[in-house]
């Protein structure tokens, strides 16, 4: 889809402009291939795309239980389940004038039962934690992230091979159609802004007298249709092409 996009650029005459990739699957894999506990795996993946909650969250889980509300939250973790979620209950029948904003109940017992599990639960080494964050912090032309990428996942003794091979094979792809290497920019943290993508994601870019300009972007999506209501995930793929920047770009460069 990606290689489809390049040839519509093409096709309606732009030579001059840059791609961004990102790929949501690669920081999936590094957190499945880390010593994570499992509840962790799923919201470290959940709140990537929380910029200031991603770091809060795993700087708690890093640091342990430490507040008194922290503390609170450790005990509880340490019953069952249902004993926990009847001890909040409980909790909230004592507040129950309190405001709660748009959550409601349920969601914030659910919400406080994940926070005393992770309370409970054994620090994460914050060696793990330094490399979940050094990975996020990869960003540059492509064939040096993808290099950088190689030597974190070396040093840090775990392999990717499935998501850098398909990095390599996208770079190659690229490549083969002429897109110049300075040209393809990586970023880890690179997830286009939303929740429903699950993979590789692109964008393609110009610049006109004012700035960069988007000019297409996509990538693949396979939950979006379960999250939708649909009984089974459905893999997909996408993009969206603005042809007003492509025609306007394309009159920056001269074109007609």
């Amino acid at each position: 889809i990606m290689a489809l996009t390049v040839e519509a650029l093409r096709a309606a005459g732009l030579k001059d402009f840059s791609v961004k990739i990102g790929d949501l699957a690669l920081f999936g894999a590094l957190v499945d291939a880390l010593d994570v506990p499992a509840q962790w795996r799923a919201r470290l993946k959940r709140h990537f795309w929380r910029v200031g909650y991603f770091e809060a969250l795993l700087g708690r889980l890093t640091q342990g239980a430490a507040s008194d509300a922290q503390r609170l939250l450790g005990s509880l973790g340490g019953l069952s389940q249902s004993e926990s979620h009847a001890a909040i209950e409980g909790l909230m029948d004592l507040v129950a004038d309190a405001p709660q904003g748009a959550r409601t109940r349920e969601e914030i017992v659910e919400r406080l039962m994940e926070q005393a599990a992770d309370a409970a639960a054994l620090r994460l080494d914050p060696k793990i934690a330094d490399v979940i964050t050094r990975l996020l912090a990869v960003s540059g032309t492509a064939e040096q992230a993808l290099a950088e990428i190689r030597a974190l996942t070396r040093d840090a003794g775990i392999a990717l091979d499935a998501p850098l091979e398909a990095m390599q094979a996208r770079l190659g792809a690229l490549k083969s159609l002429g897109v110049a290497s300075d040209k393809v920019r990586f970023a880890a943290r690179f997830g286009r802004n939303m929740e429903y993508y699950t993979g590789f994601v692109f964008e393609l870019w110009a610049r006109d007298k004012e700035g960069p300009v988007q000019l297409a972007g996509g990538g693949r999506y396979d939950t979006l249709l379960e999250m939708l209501g649909a009984d089974r995930p459905v893999s997909a793929i996408g993009i969206a092409i603005r042809t007003e920047r492509v025609l306007a770009a394309r009159r920056q460069e001269g074109g007609v």
